[in-house]
């Protein structure tokens, strides 16, 4: 590949990678359609070495951001696999003798991400406060069924070197109550929404249509509610969220975003001081302590410094809060018994996809 097409830390690169992504794999991208699906097709010269050609000729990722309309599509015959099967569905895929379920813990992180450029989350100490006052726990408990961990940082459990013994911030409203009174907001006039300097602490969370989101929004709302924030909750297609989010000026307060960390932690294009243009570089933060700890962790090679370097990077972010993250979420595949081969773990959901194939009855 030309340098052209790899050299990804480009930020108008990354951009094209987004939509017009290259690779070398067992399928062969055939189409395309932003917000809706994409479509693969076997690649019939893919060395006999790696694996040569995969049993199906064709698949496709279809984008459905319905819950309930997922289940019914997956029930329907319609799809033959989801991913990552919502908390809400599990009794009724439990019930359904045509469906498998297939648990595996990946990468990903749940997180709000605060937009310091704008003066209500300028400050950290007003940020762990907004963290504090967010019943996380509840939100895991609630949302997702228990299945999942609150978020000490980027850094969760899948990793050999995290920190098991990390305590996240704790649910703690009074303590967020004081934080914010020591930043100077208060309810000067009565309304139930703090102020400070004339400016009431108001903003809008930008969400996917997902009801995952949804939920986890309401409970957010309602909990800075209870300390003093006014959030307004604005639900958003991905198409018309990602330029607002991805765009040097970042056109947003907040919002939320699952996020799948590199394997390897090469995470500089979402935090590094020099990326700040770049696309993922969403909360616009710039510590050059945790610059010094990213570079780091692609050099080191002792494995005791570099599981110190990963508990510093969980530590500067707890601190300052750039995000406030959430959960590591365990995941549940649904996936229907005719389709055979399927693994899933912390390397990918596509990790056996070569090897998928379709009981005959159902070709």
């Amino acid at each position: 590949l030309g340098e052209r097409l790899v050299r990804l830390e480009h930020p108008a690169v990354a951009r094209h990678a987004l939509h017009e992504p290259v690779g070398n794999g067992p399928y062969r991208l055939v189409e395309s359609v932003p917000g809706d699906r994409w479509v693969f097709e076997a690649n019939e010269a893919f060395p006999e070495e790696l694996g040569g050609r995969p049993y199906l000729d064709r698949y496709v990722y279809r984008v459905i951001a319905d819950d309930a309309t997922q289940a019914s599509a997956l029930r329907a015959g319609e799809v033959d696999l989801l991913t990552r099967a919502s908390p809400a569905n599990l009794a009724t895929f439990r019930a359904d003798t045509t469906i498998d379920l297939i648990r595996y813990d990946d990468r990903d992180y749940d997180f709000i991400a605060w937009n310091p450029r704008r003066p209500v989350f300028a400050e950290a100490a007003v940020r762990r406060a907004l963290t504090m006052a967010i019943d996380r726990p509840g939100i895991v408990s609630a949302v997702l069924e228990g299945q999942g961990a609150v978020a000490v940082g980027p850094v969760g459990p899948w990793h050999w070197a995290y920190d098991s013994t990390d305590v996240p911030l704790p649910h703690a409203p009074d303590s967020a109550r004081s934080l914010l009174a020591a930043a100077g907001w208060a309810d000067s006039d009565g309304d139930g929404v703090r102020d400070r300097d004339g400016r009431p602490f108001r903003f809008t969370m930008y969400v996917t249509p997902r009801d995952k989101w949804r939920r986890v929004a309401t409970i957010v709302q309602s909990n800075l509610r209870d300390v003093g924030v006014d959030m307004r909750i604005e639900v958003r297609e991905v198409p018309s969220l990602q330029p607002l989010v991805t765009s040097p000026d970042r056109r947003f307060d907040a919002f939320m975003l699952t996020w799948i960390p590199d394997e390897m932690l090469d995470d500089r294009a979402m935090w590094s001081c020099d990326q700040l243009a770049h696309p993922v570089h969403f909360a616009s933060y710039c510590n050059p302590d945790l610059d010094a700890v990213l570079d780091s962790l692609l050099v080191v090679t002792d494995p005791e410094t570099y599981a110190g370097l990963v508990d510093r990077y969980n530590e500067i972010l707890a601190a300052d809060q750039p995000y406030t993250f959430l959960f590591y979420p365990s995941h549940l595949a649904a996936v229907r018994v005719v389709l055979r081969g399927v693994e899933m773990d912390a390397r990918g959901n596509w990790l056996s996809v070569a090897d998928w194939w379709l009981e005959p009855t159902a070709r």
